[in-house]
């Protein structure tokens, strides 16, 4: 049997960097950078759907708060307008204005 790993000789051995150049080569960079621009692509859209939600959240809230308000005007101006339109009510408003109860039913003219 052959041994196929064989340590290699120092002049087979990769180069080492050049000396004085530091950080991540440039190719790595532009190998990374359209998929760098697509997160970041995506983390705008995100953070912009999550602010519109949060606006739509709260318009939500406060036309909530006023139909919850409309309703209670409903209901008292409902409560108000059963209470003055009854009998007693307003025969006393009619009274102030000088008009009387009829005493005799009325008639058909034939």
């Amino acid at each position: 049997m052959e041994n196929h790993h064989v340590n290699p000789t120092p002049e087979e051995k990769t180069p080492a960097p050049e000396a004085g150049r530091k950080g991540i080569p440039i190719i790595e960079v532009e190998k990374y950078l359209r998929f760098i621009l697509f997160l970041t692509a995506i983390g705008l859209v995100y953070i912009w759907n999550s602010n519109r939600a949060e606006g739509r959240v709260r318009k939500v809230q406060a036309l909530e708060s006023e139909v919850r308000e409309l309703k209670s005007d409903y209901s008292n101006l409902s409560a108000e307008l059963s209470y003055s339109t009854r009998r007693s009510v307003l025969e006393k408003r009619v009274d102030s204005i000088g008009l009387m109860k009829m005493e005799k039913p009325p008639y058909m003219l034939n």
